[in-house]
């Protein structure tokens, strides 16, 4: 009997039952679990909720006519 070589096995693979599982590791004890599309979304309006707020509030703290805004004069 003839034993193949590695071109010959790269190039004509034996069929197996299935894909090879690979093996994971597990993961470390401080991981979050993954986030859900619903979850990011959440997260995603939350930060633009907080942003939003912090524009106004800068705005809000800020009175005075453009040119007052423009040369840093505001009270």
């Amino acid at each position: 009997m003839r034993q193949r070589g590695v071109a010959a096995d790269l190039l004509h693979p034996v069929e197996t039952e299935g894909p090879t599982p690979i093996p994971s590791r597990p993961p470390p004890p401080n991981a979050q679990p993954p986030t859900t599309p619903r979850q990011s979304s959440h997260i995603h309006g939350a930060v633009l909720l907080l942003a939003a707020q912090h524009y106004g509030e800068e705005i809000n703290t800020r009175r005075g006519s453009r040119a007052e805004l423009a040369a840093g004069t505001t009270v």
